[in-house]
């Protein structure tokens, strides 16, 4: 790059730290960072949390919180949300994220959107009967602290229908998000499809997955296995055969 001519300033160093970090390449974006001290310029805690989100990726909640921490401390900075939000993400259940939040507010921080749409993400993954209601408890949270949920939430509350089997509750907040004026997306027609599936409730998983087909919300290979495993599970040979040879052939087009 200076061979070249071309002088990178502080936003360069900051783009490709944060490339590499958004693939988890830890070493990459380290030397970046190097590359950024030894240019002379000063590092914030925008820069330590890049570096946090890279190890994030990989799942290394020590090396994430050496960054936002210890690193931090050296260079006389403090936590923002941005770095209690990566650790909340790294969360393995949520009693550890919400002990992450305590920590934030301690310090001072107000949760954004982020920060409430990680809560939900959480709860989703931990699957099992309560996952709706801690999901929608964080919605209704985010709401209350003028946070406007967007897309991301809504998905983050459909996930945990599915993760639970809650057809009932998925086509419930299905329709709340439309009418929220977000349109559905391969996401929310997923978490939907495997609702309804896991249910049973084959002509209904069938019929939306024809709806985000026509809707063009391009179903993923999940959604298909779940109406195919269905088709397979009430004995429709015939049908499970179509949506397989459908499965497939959006397979072929992705290649092409």
């Amino acid at each position: 790059m200076c061979q070249e001519g071309i002088t990178p300033n502080e936003k360069t160093f900051g783009k490709l730290m944060e490339a590499a970090a958004k693939v988890g390449e830890v070493t990459v974006a380290e030397g970046w960072l190097r590359m950024h001290v030894e240019a002379g310029f000063q590092l914030d805690m925008m820069d330590l949390n890049t570096m946090a989100a890279s190890f994030a990726k990989l799942g290394d909640l020590k090396g994430a919180e050496r960054w936002l921490f210890d690193e931090a401390g050296k260079l006389g900075l403090s936590p923002t949300t941005t770095s209690f939000n990566i650790l909340m993400d790294l969360a393995r259940d949520t009693r550890e994220a919400e002990s992450w939040l305590e920590r934030m507010e301690t310090s001072r921080l107000l949760p954004d959107l982020l920060t409430y749409n990680t809560l939900m993400a959480v709860a989703a993954r931990g699957g099992g009967a309560e996952a709706v209601s801690q999901a929608a408890g964080w919605f209704e949270k985010a709401q209350q602290a003028g946070c406007d949920p967007d897309l991301r939430s809504f998905n983050s509350i459909l996930n945990a229908c599915a993760s639970c089997g809650d057809a009932e509750q998925a086509q419930v907040w299905l329709s709340r998000m439309q009418r929220a004026g977000f349109r559905a997306d391969t996401l929310s027609y997923g978490s939907l499809i495997s609702s309804l599936a896991r249910q049973s409730e084959v002509q209904e998983a069938e019929r939306y997955l024809q709806i985000s087909l026509e809707m063009r919300a391009e179903p993923d290979i999940i959604s298909y296995t779940e109406v195919i495993n269905a088709m397979a599970s009430v004995k429709n040979g015939t049908a499970a055969a179509r949506w397989l040879t459908a499965a497939l052939d959006a397979a072929w087009c992705c290649l092409r």
